[in-house]
């Protein structure tokens, strides 16, 4: 009985080392390839875009046609 227990327990062993070396290659990967997506800028820009000096003066104009072909046109 002690011979089976043994060698179970050898045999558990051998088992938990070759599941310890994967799983530490496992994460090494994973923080590689984590480390990649990081360090590689986004392709979307987050945040509020603003607008040059040129196209500034253009939206001005534009509004204020806009605005005074309303008050030229009340509903």
């Amino acid at each position: 009985m002690d011979l089976n227990i043994s060698e179970m327990l050898r045999d558990l062993r051998l088992q938990k080392q070759k599941l310890d070396r994967a799983i530490a290659a496992l994460e090494s990967l994973a923080e590689t390839e984590a480390a990649k997506t990081r360090a590689t800028p986004g392709k979307h820009r987050r945040g509020r875009t603003w607008m040059g000096s040129k196209e500034r003066k253009e939206v001005s104009a534009r509004m204020k046609r806009y605005w005074a072909s309303r008050r030229s046109h009340p509903p």
